[in-house]
Order: C-alpha cells, then structure tokens, then sequence
C-alpha cells in the first residue's frame, strides 16, 4: 500500500478507487493517553504530556475490516470536524 502513496494521500479513497474495495463502515475510538518517551521525542513533548489515541478500522460491504490505523495527536495542535447526514 505505501506505493499507493500513503505517506500524502487519505486512505479511504485509495482503498476505494485503487483497490476497488467498497467501504460500508468505520469503527472510530478515540481515548486520551500519556506520552510515552516514544511519542514525546517524535511530537517534541514531554514524557507524560496529554495526548488523543485515535483507532480507525473501515469494514467492507461484508462487515470485513480492511486494515487496522493508530494515530496519536498532540492535544494542544489537534481539531475535529464533522458532518452528520441521515
């Protein structure tokens, strides 16, 4: 998937138009965590400053979860938008 170009581009619509896999859900779970050494020497924070744990898994039309996402978010750098249809 990295020669997709994964290192710029949003995945679901390479999952959708390159692979041609038809996305039917996605399981978001959000959490707040400390930073670990890890993580503060990559965000440049301190160890132990807040952070947003963020888990994304998209499903396929047949409820098959198509790959597996964890990202981490500064807390004083991060912002959410949404749009709700029904």
């Amino acid at each position: 998937m990295l020669t997709l170009g994964l290192e710029s581009e949003d995945v679901m619509p390479l999952l959708e138009e390159q692979l041609e896999l038809h996305l039917e859900c996605t399981h978001i779970e959000a959490s707040s965590i400390s930073a670990t050494a890890k993580d503060a020497q990559l965000l440049h924070i301190a160890p132990g400053t807040p952070l947003l744990l963020m888990h994304f898994v998209p499903h396929d039309m047949l409820g098959r979860p198509l790959l597996y996402a964890e990202m981490r978010f500064r807390h004083d750098r991060f912002s959410y938008r949404t749009v709700i249809r029904r």
